[in-house]
This record gives structure tokens, C-alpha cells and sequence, in this order.
């Protein structure tokens, strides 16, 4: 294949893999069967990965690898490849940090087949890079812990044994947000681990606070149900679906209150924070998976969802989000 990256939009220069391999098979996306669609958009991940590596941009590649491939047994081998090249690089913490998020996003989902896998290479990994898997065999010996007390959680205590629940206030939830983001990130891998933060800091509430907690969680989703935010999304991820908006959204929320409110109030302040936009939905299941274990029952919202953005709708081209958000547009099209 005769591939040309540019190194600054991995999703245009994954499309550039993906085009190459049609082409390969003479064809287009609409004249070969969804099964060898399907088949060469996942082959294409293996140039782009090995082309980013080669030209020293393991951070992008990383970055991206997880958020196409967040859950299931995919993505191994691309995993791999970028786990190799941080041992080259000897860069043990994003070694840890992107190993962990592969692990622990797959253990939120229960997805155990996954999450041995995970540990499994992650064990490789550190072997090669320093020839002790202490650190990964205490990860595996914490998740151990915590898939025990789910079990445990799944047979509800007797109502004398339970702790009576406390209001569960916005300032709170805020603070249980906070604690869930760490002070310094400069990865995607370490923005996912805010899920398993988050869970931790839940297990300790009872299922009355978990869903006053929820409430407010999706009453936040509801204020930030704004056509003027799905700009900012649609115009950073080249195209954002409503499912991809809302995870969008939890990303937002666990931002915490501060970035929250101010993307809220003004979308383009995103340029001036300095943060780049991402998905989260791992988060958003959180509350309703914890309160179910420690139930065994389904989580009701008192807070229902909102059907429809608020602010004025946009008509979805590059030409008018261009001229609406001229400085969030110039911004994500560098």
C-alpha cells in the first residue's frame, strides 16, 4: 500500500488505511459485502498503528487505539504493538497507564474473558520491560477483591443492617466526581481510569445515595443537552451521533463542576482550557451496574430524559458550522 499520513488527524489518516485497502480489492465501501467491509476496516488499523509508531507518535496512536477498541477481546495485536514500543521507549508510566485502562475498562463491563487477556499481556509487557510482574499481580489480586464484593452485593443486606442514607447534595456529587479525575492527565488511558475511580468511590454509598447520585448525574446530562455543546462535539470528532453526544456528555461531567459550567455557558472556552474533547461511556453505567449488585434490582431515575437539545439547531455542513463556530472549527481542522 502506498500510504501518506499527515500525523495530525488520526481518524482522516485511518481513513487513508481503510481507502488504501479498498482499493486494494477493487472496490468501495458500497460494492464489497459488510463482512469484508468489516473485515478490512479492522485490517487497517495494523499499517496505521505500525506508521505511527515508526514516526514516533505512540501517544496518538495510543490515544486512539483505546478509544476505537474500549471493550471485548479486539484490538490485541494493535495493543501489542504499541505496548512493545513504550517498552523501546522505556516509558514505564504510560506503559502502566495504558495497560490499566485496557484492563480495568474491560472488568467495568464484566467482560472477564477480556480482562485475563489484559492481564495476561500487561504481565508480558512488564517482564520485558523490567522482569518483575509485581505490580500487575497486585492489580490482579485488587480486581479479585472487587469481583468478590460484587457477588456479595447481589444478595441485599437485611433492612436492620443497613446504613441509613444521608441526602446526597449537588456539592457532593461534585466532590465524588473530583476524586475520580486525577490531577495530572496527558493521556486517554488515564481519562479512563476515571470510571474505575468513580466506582470506587460509589461502593462506599448506600443504593439510596447511588441514586440520588444518578438523579443528578443524568439531570447534569440534561443541561448539557445543548445544540450549541453537540457543535463543539460534532465539529472536534468530525461527525458525532446522539449515542456519541451523550458519551461526550459524561466525558463533560467528569471534567468536573468548573469545566462543566463554562462549556455550558460558553463552548469555545474549550480553546482557552486547553482540554481536548473525549467519550466516556463507561461512566455512565456506573451508578445503575453498583445499585443493581447491591439491590438486585433495576435503578429507576426520578429524572427523566430530555427528547429533544435546547438552544437553536444547526444544519449539519461544514460550511454553516463553519461560519456559526468559526474559532472551534479553525481549532479542530488544524
Amino acid at each position: 500500500m502506498n500510504l501518506v499520513f499527515k500525523y495530525d488527524n488520526t481518524e482522516d489518516d485511518h481513513i487513508t488505511a481503510f481507502s488504501a485497502l479498498l482499493d486494494e480489492h477493487g472496490g468501495d465501501e458500497h460494492s464489497i459485502t459488510q463482512e469484508l467491509w468489516s473485515k478490512l476496516r479492522y485490517d487497517s488499523y495494523l499499517p496505521l498503528t505500525k506508521s505511527y509508531i515508526e514516526a514516533n507518535e505512540v501517544g496518538k496512536i495510543s490515544d486512539y487505539l483505546l478509544e476505537q477498541f474500549d471493550n471485548g477481546i479486539y484490538g490485541f495485536e494493535f495493543f501489542t504493538l504499541v505496548s512493545d514500543a513504550l517498552i523501546a521507549n522505556g516509558d514505564k508510566n504510560r506503559l502502566t497507564d495504558f495497560w490499566k485502562s485496557i484492563v480495568l475498562t474491560r472488568f467495568s463491563h464484566r467482560h472477564y474473558e477480556a480482562v485475563g487477556k489484559s492481564l495476561q499481556l500487561m504481565r508480558d509487557a512488564f517482564l520485558k520491560l523490567e522482569g518483575s510482574t509485581e505490580e500487575v499481580d497486585e492489580l490482579q489480586s485488587q480486581l479479585e477483591i472487587k469481583r468478590q464484593r460484587r457477588k456479595k452485593r447481589q444478595s441485599p443486606a437485611p433492612p436492620e443492617n443497613r446504613v441509613a442514607p444521608s441526602e446526597l447534595s449537588e456539592t457532593r456529587f461534585w466532590n465524588l466526581i473530583g476524586q475520580s479525575k486525577r490531577h495530572e492527565e496527558n493521556s486517554y488511558a488515564q481519562v479512563l481510569l476515571r470510571t474505575e475511580n468513580l466506582r470506587d468511590s460509589l461502593s462506599r454509598l448506600t443504593a439510596t445515595e447511588i441514586k440520588q447520585f444518578a438523579d443528578i448525574f443524568r439531570q447534569k446530562l440534561n443541561e448539557s443537552y445543548t445544540w450549541e455543546l453537540w457543535a463543539l462535539a460534532y465539529i472536534a470528532f468530525g461527525g458525532c451521533s446522539d449515542d456519541g453526544f451523550e458519551y461526550f456528555r459524561t466525558w463533560l461531567i467528569s471534567e468536573g463542576q468548573e469545566v462543566f459550567e463554562r462549556l455550558i455557558d460558553k463552548p469555545e472556552s474549550i480553546l482557552q482550557l486547553g482540554i481536548r474533547p473525549c467519550k466516556l461511556e463507561s461512566m455512565l453505567y456506573v451508578p445503575e451496574e453498583l445499585y443493581s449488585e447491591m439491590t438486585g434490582e433495576v435503578l429507576e431515575l426520578s429524572v427523566p430524559s430530555l427528547t429533544e437539545p435546547s438552544g437553536v439547531e444547526w444544519e449539519e455542513s461544514e460550511e454553516v458550522l463553519q461560519e456559526l463556530y468559526p474559532a472551534i472549527y479553525k481549532h479542530f481542522s488544524k
